[in-house]
């Protein structure tokens, strides 16, 4: 076993010493307080997770149907990619904001990702760029 598996194996055993000082009782009146305090939260989240998989999956299917058309074989499932991620990604930030966590390190950490994303596919989204003004162009006529 290793030290920091010791470490939280002790913190859990005081975590769970300190309201039970007095008995279970104390330990109900705890738990109790804590179901009051963060039950609802935690059912208003699961309950939003679910309708917002459902919701996500209608929409993929939506935008599935409508890049169908020929003229968007090329980007099609890289467009379906990036809009998926990007609902998933919204999601849990929403489940986050739910259950009271602090989304300012989150923020910061997504904005990174999409930084590095989009330096390392500079030159993916440079076709993907000239392929849509192709496209929008080819509307126009």
């Amino acid at each position: 076993m290793s030290i920091f598996s010791k470490a939280a194996l002790v913190g859990i055993i005081f975590l769970f010493r300190i309201p039970m000082k007095n008995g279970f009782a104390n330990f109900y009146d705890v738990a109790h307080q804590w179901l009051l305090t963060y039950g609802p939260k935690i059912a208003l989240a699961i309950v939003a997770f679910i309708i917002g998989q459902w919701l996500i999956h209608l929409l993929r299917r939506w935008i599935s149907k409508f890049f169908m058309a020929p003229k968007f074989n090329q980007i099609r499932s890289f467009l379906e990619g990036v809009i998926a991620i990007g609902l998933q990604v919204l999601l849990i930030l929403l489940l986050m904001q739910i259950l009271g966590i602090q989304l300012t390190i989150f923020a910061a950490v997504i904005t990174s990702f999409g930084v590095a994303a989009g330096l390392a596919l500079s030159a993916r989204c440079k076709i993907l760029q000239a392929v849509s003004s192709f496209l929008c162009y080819d509307l126009t006529r």
